[in-house]
This record gives structure tokens, C-alpha cells and sequence, in this order.
């Protein structure tokens, strides 16, 4: 293997925003300096002043917790921010953490708001480091984009394994490899009593996933969300129930008959795991065909307009104030609102962000309204008919999204994001997991069950108008990192388990993340005792006077501290 320059690939590493990049760069580190340890004795001396800090901040985040005697192995599928920051959770308790994401890029250019308590969490993994302009005080804001590269970064330095262009094809209970040569390339050194995702490149994932689904799903720009509520069980006016595809549909238990599957398969990267924690959004196939119901619910109808546009650096768009608008204002006529409505453009509400690289503008307006301003060519029977693609004027769409940023100030020649340069979905329903987490049981007795965490969009994924966003997103994610550590401490003791995740359930629906619920980010670890307020949990314990939910440990620690 050809001898590398280690100062150099290190800041070459720090300064790249490509995340295939980044990962082949620290791949090379990693076989001089295999833990974070060694990496830090071999680079920091080699380090300009400027990024010396970086190893303090972390060697201070890191000091808070200990780590296992006995790594498991976690995997987690999904490389947005919350798969990410479960990754990065992971490590820091010292297990064996693997991260697999479908795509190749970064083109999120979304603006994700941060209460303050989040922007400490991560200020205490070198933020202002990796992102010197980022403005901790105030009301915090990053771009979806930025907060993936540093947590990519701090990953990494933590020895995750990353595997980005991969996706899962497949679960695989380990009695089907009684039947296969375990001395093959890809399961070679791999544990035939533990389970296994089996996984192919992007495109080859994708064309088999489509083969083996009953309904193909063509992405788009335009992203529907939870629109087709209407093919569920209504349980109430808002309330709806959609069953999940199949109980066991992704798990492989016998012998591929198919020859085509049985080559695919023996091309495939292979990967143990103990826990699997899925982070792939709300639309995640693996958890619906893993027995996940999702319940929703359905509020007054929202139609969301995300745009996103490059800076063109003019003088009087670089002072451009943030702002959030709402018709409910009584003075919301003397605001962009009223131009934009005397232009035949209505919207309920309109806010605008500025990340490090673009504007970002978030508005909500009604299908009625896009119908007149002529984006939607005729209102359908559902809302998901009428935001198909073929039903929509993509011209008076980017026309729309033109138009609200001139009048905000943005500059004529601004251009468009050649990534999600304009988005339209409904967000007028809010889906969440019924089930918190689930046990994979093997045929084989004598295997170990599974753990399986469905975090982020893919267990709950917010109201948009309730702003929780990432910062719900976060918790759920360290939430699901407790779960396995506590399986894997607990040599899979499963009431334990049932019972902090039925917790953490509760305090999700609870509980809006704010200040005043969720302790000082400098303070988090990933026990949920340490991270939310205890005024929350003894809030929850006032209020459930029939059956308290709340485990005993968390009932002690709040009466406790309520003495």
C-alpha cells in the first residue's frame, strides 16, 4: 500500500465537503491510525493552531461517557442527519458501529431550525470549528447539508465504518447460512450466528427493491409526503391507520431459488449486526415489511413550498433580515404577504432563512391558491392526485417560487439550487410508528434475537408547522442508541428494553423539545435521564394518576428531585 503524507490527507480530509471524498480519505488514515487515539497522537502535532482545539472540544464530549467492555455491533441504515448522529452516539459508547445510505451526495439544501439546548450538543463536537461563520447565539439554524458533513466527519474520526452508494436488500436470518459456503468472498470472517443485512450499490439496490415491490415508487421533485391517507383505516375525523406491508417480508430465511437473486447475492457487501437502526425517512420500505403499523393524523390542509437559491452576491441581498410571516398578523398586509397576494399569489405563511451557501424560503399556502396562481392544473379527489406530477405546471411553479423571492429581496439573477431547487408537498397529516421498536426472531433457537429501531422521520415525523424538525429528530435517534445499548448490557434482556423504548415513546408525544423540557446540550448523554428536564418526567408521573408509564428508575429520580 502506498505511503500517504498524514498532515496533508488529514486537512485535505477537514476541508472536503464530498462525502465519497471525505470517506476514501479517511480510509487511507485510518490504516496508519485505526483508533481515534492513534489518530489524534499522529495528527495533532502536525495540526496550525487554528484546528488544535478540535481534539480538546471532542476528548472533552467523549469524556462523559463509558465505554462497553463488550462492543456490539450496531447498524444503522440511513445517512441523514439522525442516522448520523445515532452513528456518532454509537461510537462514543464504544461499539461497533456500521452506517450504509443509499445516495452518493449531500444535496440537501434545506435550513433545519435548532433550539438552543441542540445547538450546544453540537457546538460540544467542534461546530464552530468545522463551520467557522456558524452563529451559536440567537436563533440557530444550519443547513441540512453542513450538519451532515460535520457529523460525517466526527463519525469517522470515531472509526465508524461507512458505506455510502449502498442500500439494504435484504434481511438475513442466520439459519439460512447453514445452506452457503461461508468461506465465500463477501461472508468470509463474518459470524454465522449473527443476523445480517445483505446490500447492493445504489442502482442495482434500487432496480431489485422495484422488482421485488408491489408498488414501484418514482421520485420525483415533488415529494407528496403523507398524502394518501386516504387508502387507510379511518379510525376518527383525523385519525388513520395503515397496516404494514408484511410481518417478515424483508427477512431472507431460506435459499435464494432464483438464480439472478442467488448471483446478486454473492456480490453483495454483507454486514453483522446485533441492533439495526433504521434512519431512512418516513418512506422507509425495510420497516413497513418488518411489521411497523403507522398511525396518522390528518390536521386542516397545508400545502408546503420549500425553495432553495444560490447567493448571487449582491450588496443589498447580503443584508437580507430572516424573517416568518403569517396572514394571522394583523399587520400582515404591509409585509411580502401583501405584494405577493396582490400578484395572486396567497400563502398562509412564508419564513425565510439564510444558510452558508443559499436562501432558503419555507411558505404554506392551499391547493385552491396554487389552482389560481395556475401551478395546479384541476383539483382532484386527493390531495396526492392533485400534486402528481402530471398535474402540475412546473413553469408556474419555479415562476411562484421566483416571484416570492424577488419580492423578498433575493436578486433577479439568483439561481435555483441544482439539488431540490424547489420542493412541493402536503404536510397537513403527522405519521408516527405504532410500534416502537421490534425483536427479530431467528428459526434457529439458539440464535440471539435482533433489535430493530425505527428513529427520525422514520418513527415520527413532526407537523412541520410545529417546528420541531431535527430537534425531535435528535432525541429519537439517541433514544434508539439507548435501545441497543441496552441490549447489548443487558444480554438482550427484552423487558428492559419494551420498557425504555414504550418511555421514550411517551415522552416523544410529550414532550415539544424546547428549553425548558431538555436539559443543556453540554450536558446530554445518551441515558434520556440525562437529557430531558426532570421537570418533564414529573410532569408525565402528575398527570397519570390511573397507570404511570414512567419506568421506576425514572420515578425515583424525579421525586427525588422534586423533594
Amino acid at each position: 500500500m502506498p505511503s500517504i503524507d498524514l498532515k496533508e490527507s488529514f486537512l485535505k480530509f477537514l476541508d472536503t465537503t464530498e462525502p465519497l471524498e471525505m470517506i476514501d480519505i479517511f480510509e487511507s488514515i485510518r490504516t496508519i491510525t485505526p483508533t481515534y487515539e492513534s489518530l489524534k497522537e499522529k495528527v495533532l502535532p502536525m495540526l496550525p493552531y487554528s484546528k488544535k482545539s478540535l481534539f480538546t472540544i471532542l476528548d472533552k464530549r467523549f469524556s462523559r461517557y463509558e465505554k462497553v467492555t463488550v462492543p456490539s455491533n450496531i447498524l444503522i441504515s440511513g445517512g441523514g442527519p439522525c442516522g448520523l448522529r445515532a452513528a456518532v452516539e454509537a461510537a462514543m459508547l464504544g461499539h461497533q458501529v456500521t452506517l450504509i445510505e443509499l445516495r452518493t451526495l449531500f444535496s440537501r439544501h434545506n435550513v433545519l431550525k435548532m433550539f438552543s439546548n441542540l445547538t450546544e450538543d453540537l457546538m460540544d463536537f467542534g461546530l464552530k470549528i468545522w463551520i467557522p461563520t456558524f452563529k451559536p447565539h440567537g436563533h440557530s439554524h444550519i443547513g441540512t447539508k453542513e450538519l451532515q458533513l460535520v457529523l460525517l466527519k466526527v463519525a469517522l474520526m470515531l472509526q465508524v465504518k461507512v458505506h455510502f452508494g449502498f442500500g439494504v436488500c435484504g434481511i438475513i436470518d442466520p439459519i439460512m447460512l447453514k445452506t452457503i459456503n461461508m468461506e465465500q468472498s463477501n461472508l468470509k470472517g463474518l459470524d454465522q450466528h449473527k443476523w445480517k443485512v445483505w446490500t447492493l450499490p445504489t442502482d442495482q439496490a434500487k432496480q431489485y427493491l422495484k422488482l421485488k415491490a408491489s408498488k414501484v415508487v418514482e421520485l420525483d421533485d415533488l415529494t407528496p409526503g403523507e398524502t394518501d391517507i386516504y387508502q387507510f383505516e379511518k379510525i376518527s375525523k383525523v385519525d388513520y391507520f395503515e397496516k404494514y406491508l408484511s410481518k417478515d417480508g424483508a427477512i431472507i430465511r431460506h435459499p435464494f431459488e432464483n438464480e439472478t437473486e442467488l448471483n446478486l447475492f454473492h456480490q453483495s457487501k454483507i454486514i453483522d449486526f446485533d441492533s439495526l437502526i433504521v434512519a431512512e425517512g418516513e418512506s422507509s420500505k425495510l420497516i413497513r415489511n418488518l411489521g411497523f403499523d403507522r398511525k396518522l393524523q390528518r390536521f386542516s390542509q397545508a400545502i408546503g413550498i420549500v425553495i432553495n437559491m444560490n447567493f448571487s452576491k449582491t450588496v443589498k441581498e447580503n443584508k437580507l433580515q430572516e424573517f416568518v410571516l403569517t396572514r394571522q398578523s394583523a399587520l400582515w398586509k404591509s409585509t411580502a404577504l401583501g405584494p405577493l397576494a396582490d400578484q395572486n399569489l396567497k400563502l398562509e405563511s412564508l419564513e425565510y432563512m439564510r444558510g452558508t451557501t443559499n436562501h432558503f424560503f419555507a411558505a404554506a399556502t392551499k391547493i385552491k391558491e396554487l389552482k389560481e396562481y395556475g401551478v395546479i392544473a384541476e383539483v382532484k379527489s386527493t390531495v396526492k392526485e392533485t400534486l402528481q406530477a402530471d398535474n402540475v405546471n412546473f413553469d408556474k411553479l419555479r415562476e411562484m417560487g421566483r416571484l416570492i423571492a424577488k419580492v423578498c429581496g433575493v436578486h433577479q439573477d439568483a439561481e435555483y439550487c441544482d439539488k431540490n431547487g424547489i420542493q412541493m408537498f402536503d404536510f397537513s397529516a403527522r405519521g408516527v410508528c405504532v410500534q416502537t421498536h421490534q425483536w427479530l426472531n431467528s428459526v434457529d433457537e439458539h440464535v440471539m434475537d435482533a433489535l430493530v429501531v425505527p428513529v427520525g422521520d422514520t418513527f415520527q415525523n413532526p407537523y412541520w408547522p410545529q417546528g420541531l424538525g431535527i430537534n425531535r429528530g435528535f432525541h429519537s435517534a439517541i433514544d434508539g442508541v439507548w435501545a441497543a445499548h441496552l441490549s447489548a448490557i443487558s444480554n438482550g434482556d427484552k423487558h428492559l428494553v419494551d420498557e425504555e423504548r414504550k418511555n421514550a415513546f411517551l415522552t416523544s408525544e410529550w414532550s415539544v423539545f424546547m428549553d425548558n423540557t431538555v436539559i443543556s446540550g453540554h450536558e446530554w448523554k445518551t441515558d434520556p435521564l440525562y437529557r430531558y428536564h426532570p421537570a418533564l418526567f414529573l410532569s408525565r408521573y402528575n398527570n397519570e394518576t390511573a397507570i404511570h408509564t414512567l419506568p421506576p428508575r425514572f420515578v425515583d429520580a424525579v421525586l427525588k428531585k422534586d423533594q
